[in-house]
């Protein structure tokens, strides 16, 4: 039996450790042992989705790296997998190893590649800040990528690169009804539920900024207003590390949970009318796409200066001319606060993936608010979007099963 030890070490938000288990879990059992690696917390959240995790615990550097050294030496591993190479290496400064560290064991060392490396230049462009340019090493030194679709495009373009699907082929059904679900969360007859999440990194502003800390500030008020502006009273179902913090609406009943049980999660999203958020590159976007649970994705592909658009503010409800006042100006992002508009140009062209959900501008209220009455409640576009999604997933999941990359390795 092959064993892969992989190594999910990040701290600001699990999407690249869902990713990973989402991939590799069809693997466990069946040929192959698996073992993740992570810190705390992490190995929690692992647990709870069925695969067994080792945490790295000692608050010293060079004690974690004994203790990695030591797991080795016990538990044999085949293969390393870095759930993201870059978070890897970046966590060396708590872990005590490095992805130099990893080569050096004599085993081959593979690493997920979620957004197309080698296309970008290695370089990530950041709200407020200088382009980062990555250490190319990373992704070119691996052994082996894994390109797991979404949010990749379902092409290989060399042997070393092995894209497959996220998700298993079949979809199973969560273990309560629908009507259980919403009894659980005594969600009245008749009302849409509205799903939605963030993470840690979406308030976090690398670049300092006065108008990023402020948006980052209104972003969470933004939604709530395009929502209560829906016309019917709604249930929102929030997820994330930051409840709202302003008055709520009467037509919004607001469910806030800091962290919520993964299978009650799975069972929101696939039960849920409507799945939103900021984050173009979101697992849960993904899921609620292979779900087949309808979903927008708020974006601003431009940039807007509210000063040069002062003659429209007059039209503008109250709340908008507040926000566009403090705010003054917001950047274009395909993530929310970071921007990625470049970095990310590669793997959404030509994706069909892009498809699978509706992009709405979200400075633009009008359209936000008739995307959000069309999703909840137009039959016909709920129906032609479903079935854009199933269209897309029937072709991915045919794609090769990662036990044809690990294989080469049994």
């Amino acid at each position: 039996m092959t064993r892969i030890l992989t190594l999910g070490l990040g701290h600001l938000s699990n999407g690249e450790i869902t990713i990973a288990v989402n991939t590799l879990k069809r693997l466990h059992g069946n040929g192959y042992e698996l073992l993740f690696v992570s810190h705390p917390s992490g190995a929690r959240y692992i647990e709870s989705m069925g695969l067994p995790a080792a945490s790295l615990s000692n608050p010293d550097p060079d004690g974690n790296r004994r203790d990695f050294d030591k797991l080795l030496a016990e538990w044999k591993p085949e293969v390393l997998v870095c759930a993201d190479a870059y978070t890897m290496d970046y966590a060396a400064t708590w872990t005590g190893f490095d992805f130099a560290y990893l080569k050096s064991c004599g085993l081959p060392v593979g690493s997920f590649d979620q957004y197309e490396w080698e296309s970008t230049n290695f370089i990530c462009d950041f709200f407020g800040v200088p382009p980062v340019k990555m250490r190319e090493s990373l992704i070119l030194d691996a052994d082996f990528l894994i390109r797991p679709c979404p949010l990749n495009k379902p092409n290989v373009s060399d042997r070393r690169i092995f894209t497959c699907s996220l998700f298993e082929p079949t979809l199973s059904a969560p273990k309560n009804t629908r009507s259980q679900w919403r009894e659980h969360f005594s969600v009245p007859a008749g009302k849409k539920v509205i799903f939605t999440v963030n993470s840690g990194w979406e308030y976090v502003d690398i670049s300092k900024s006065t108008h990023i800390r402020t948006l980052i500030h209104w972003m969470p008020r933004i939604l709530h207003e395009h929502l209560s502006a829906v016309g019917d009273s709604l249930v929102v179902i929030h997820v994330g590390p930051r409840r709202w913090s302003f008055p709520i609406s009467q037509k919004i009943d607001y469910r806030y949970f800091k962290r919520m049980d993964s299978s009650l999660y799975e069972e929101s999203l696939f039960y849920a009318d409507l799945f939103c958020g900021t984050n173009a590159i979101s697992i849960t976007l993904s899921r609620a796409v292979f779900l087949q649970v309808p979903s927008i994705l708020f974006q601003n592909l431009k940039t807007l200066d509210f000063k040069v658009l002062e003659n429209i503010m007059p039209k503008m409800p109250l709340w908008y001319r507040e926000m566009a006042e403090s705010v003054r100006v917001v950047h274009p992002f395909r993530i929310f606060p970071w921007g990625w508009m470049r970095f990310l140009e590669p793997i959404f062209a030509g994706n069909a993936y892009a498809e699978t959900f509706a992009t709405v501008p979200m400075f633009e209220p009008k359209k936000c608010i008739n995307a959000l009455q069309e999703y909840l409640y137009n039959d016909k576009a709920r129906t032609r979007l479903r079935e854009v999604q199933s269209s897309y997933f029937e072709k991915v999941v045919k794609l090769p099963s990662p036990e044809e990359l690990f294989d080469a390795y049994s």
